[in-house]
């Protein structure tokens, strides 16, 4: 083993044993499982519950931008290829026979 690797492996051990000495009597399987597969294990509870907390979620607000400005492009593309003009918020179109 290298070096690092047996540090986090000796890391993880005394990581283990104080999270699994202060886990209350219940506790979500769910948020042991993920601090378990994790690459260093957190100490105690909160710190596992944090970890879960703030782990990525796919598709979740964190993507939910990202996929409203990939649709807004395909509509823009669209728009274009059709010959229209495109429009965003707060632009009407202008009929043929308004008077200006």
């Amino acid at each position: 083993m290298k070096k690092t690797s047996e540090w986090r492996a000796e890391r993880n051990r005394m990581a283990l044993a104080r999270l699994h000495k202060a886990l209350p009597d219940i506790f979500p399987p769910p948020v042991l499982t993920h601090a378990l597969n994790r690459p260093f294990i957190p100490p105690m509870p909160r710190r596992a519950v944090d970890a879960l907390a703030r782990a990525p979620v796919s598709g979740g607000p964190a993507r939910a931008g990202a996929r409203a400005q990939k649709r807004h492009a395909g509509r823009l593309d669209m728009a274009a290829r059709n010959g229209a003009q495109a429009q965003s918020a707060g632009n009407f179109p202008v009929s043929s026979n308004a008077v200006s």
